[in-house]
């Protein structure tokens, strides 16, 4: 006699009855994109860098190194230890901190998935090993950025960042919200290139920023994901982080190869901490190496291998290196010519607003400063993608579609202007 299954109580079948997650912002723009069948549609929503045909683009200097990984009679598919490929942690940490820095001991570094997993692991030594109960948070920011922090047990607090009438850093205004942050909170900072505003804060204000976190005794926590993107040179890029770092401020960074490698579905990334002073008697990055690994083993034990292989051959090879570091610059001169097209077409059509600050920002985004609504229009009309807030992604235009999007966003503002358009 077959036994019946049994049937869940009603306190049973409620707990599985769950919610749908939200979705996420940017991915379902992209996912609308792929489903509108209009030969027009253009998609400058996701962060990903495309050449001037519209492609995603791979660096010659990366295709050097994939091919000659391949045709390596070594190559396999052996587990990674759970640092990873030390190689490539340990050029990355050169790349961050400079070669002083880095070989005096004090810096741990261990390869991680990419950088969506290296400030998750930030976050978790913060709040696991360090004891941070609070973190601070750009606003605007990635919106990663605030989804990850609760998910380690952190309070989440934003501070002011962008000045939406000005279309610049509100530095006053980060200051002061910094200054009130408790002892031990985390302040996570974007090094460069800030997404989504493009905005990013001067050498000089820099410092003020390590002066408050020094006296407050924070824990900065940097995302690097755009080292060269912003200004063409990695020195330059990585000022903010060696500022405080010169201060004598112990720091942890999140570092992405997606963008500066073009490594997107590879996600390769480390995380690293710099700690101030070497302890007499006490090793000090290999102990927070320890604690870092042991959140790993917990996580995800052992990252992938092949991406990690070709970055560090890139980094490496003083021939593959010299041509990826030269197309780097070649790549921010073409975001440099989009932003001023862009810019130019906008003005050309005596949109109504000021442009300018297309041509002042940096790295692959721009807030436009559309409404909502503006922005709804630019999908529905025009089969033009943006975020919500009008983030764009220069890097997504070219000579083929530049002129069309300007063309829409003058529609959207003439046609359904707000008493804040222009600012």
């Amino acid at each position: 006699m077959r036994v019946p299954d049994p049937v869940p109580s009603t306190s049973e079948r409620s707990k599985w009855d769950v919610l749908a997650a939200p979705r996420d912002p940017i991915l379902a723009i992209h996912q609308a994109y792929q489903q509108d069948p209009s030969p027009l549609a253009v998609n400058v929503s996701v962060g990903a860098y495309r050449d001037a045909g519209g492609n995603v683009h791979e660096f010659r200097a990366v295709r050097d190194a994939r091919l000659s990984i391949a045709a390596s009679s070594t190559y396999d598919h052996a587990y990674l230890p759970i640092s990873g490929l030390e190689h490539l942690a340990s050029q990355s940490a050169r790349l961050i901190y400079g070669d002083d820095v880095f070989e005096s001991g004090r810096v741990a570094c261990l390869h991680t998935v990419s950088g969506s997993c290296a400030l998750r692991l930030a976050l978790s030594l913060a709040s696991r090993v360090l004891g941070a109960e609070e973190a601070h948070v750009s606003l605007p920011a990635w919106p990663n950025h605030v989804q990850m922090v609760p998910m380690e047990a952190l309070k989440l607090a934003r501070y002011r960042y962008y000045d939406y009438d000005r279309h610049a850093v509100d530095i006053d205004g980060m200051l002061a919200d910094l200054g009130k942050a408790k002892r031990g909170d985390v302040v996570l900072l974007q090094a460069c290139a800030h997404n989504p505003s493009g905005a990013d804060l001067k050498e000089r204000e820099w410092r003020r920023v390590a002066d408050v976190v020094q006296q407050r005794r924070l824990v900065p926590v940097f995302d690097m994901a755009y080292q060269e993107l912003a200004s063409g040179d990695m020195e330059e890029d990585v000022c903010a982080v060696r500022t405080f770092v010169r201060k004598g401020i112990n720091v942890i960074v999140a570092q992405s190869f997606s963008k500066n490698l073009g490594l997107y579905n590879s996600r390769v990334g480390t995380v690293s901490v710099c700690v101030a002073d070497k302890v007499p008697g006490r090793d000090t990055a290999t102990n927070l190496l320890s604690q870092l690994s042991w959140l790993v083993r917990g996580m995800y034990s052992s990252p992938p291998a092949h991406g990690a292989l070709i970055a560090a051959k890139v980094m490496g090879d003083d021939t593959l290196r010299a041509k990826w570091l030269l197309e780097i610059k070649e790549v921010v001169g073409r975001i440099g010519k989009m932003r001023e097209r862009l810019r130019d077409e906008l003005e050309r059509r005596k949109v109504a607003g000021h442009w300018k600050h297309i041509t002042q920002t940096k790295g692959m985004f721009v807030l436009l400063g559309l409404t909502y609504s503006q922005v709804e229009r630019m999908r529905v009309l025009h089969h033009i993608y943006l975020t919500g807030n009008s983030r764009i992604n220069i890097a997504g235009l070219n000579e083929n579609n530049v002129a069309q999007v300007a063309e829409a966003i003058a529609e959207v503002v003439q046609n359904s202007k707000t008493p804040e358009q222009g600012c």
